[in-house]
């Protein structure tokens, strides 16, 4: 038998060569993620109390104000060029287009909405503290925000238009 330095390198040996570091590190690589990937709960995995959040809070209520209002997009035909997605930005008969009365009416279907969002507003606003995972593995991302701002525009023009 030769010895290990006059035999032929095969298909094996190189895959071995290869292979072995990448796996060597991966395998510690991925349970290090895993771990750190988890859901965070310090009461429970650190024994440490966290500060109840006061209630009302801005958080939730803007949540509360957001399912209230928002619009059934494909179901409800839009009452401002903010809630309109297709319109052209360039267009500019936006009086025809959306009239006051169409406004005023989405707004008084939505006053329920609307009553919780000035509440959010005049409420401080606490994040949880506790980073936790929700019904269905998702963690929430407050995007629902740049809705409610966009609610606030058709509130304003409604109160605009109304003054002139």
């Amino acid at each position: 038998m030769l010895p290990f330095y006059r035999r032929p390198i095969t298909r094996k040996t190189i895959l071995v060569v290869l292979l072995t570091p990448v796996i060597a590190t991966a395998l510690p690589t991925l349970l290090w993620l895993g771990w750190n990937a988890r859901p965070l709960n310090f009461e429970a995995e650190y024994s440490i109390q966290t500060s109840t959040l006061p209630q009302p809070n801005a958080h939730d209520l803007y949540f509360q104000a957001d399912k209230a209002i928002a619009m059934r997009i494909g179901r409800e035909k839009p009452v401002s060029r903010v809630l309109d997605y297709d319109a052209a930005e360039d267009d500019s008969r936006d009086a025809q287009t959306y009239p006051l009365a169409a406004k005023k009416r989405w707004l008084l279907h939505n006053k329920n909405g609307f009553d919780l969002l000035d509440r959010a507003l005049k409420a401080e606003y606490y994040f949880p503290p506790v980073r936790s995972a929700q019904p269905g593995g998702d963690i929430k991302v407050p995007y629902h925000l740049r809705a409610l701002a966009k609610y606030m525009a058709v509130q304003s023009e409604v109160f605009a238009e109304g003054q002139a």
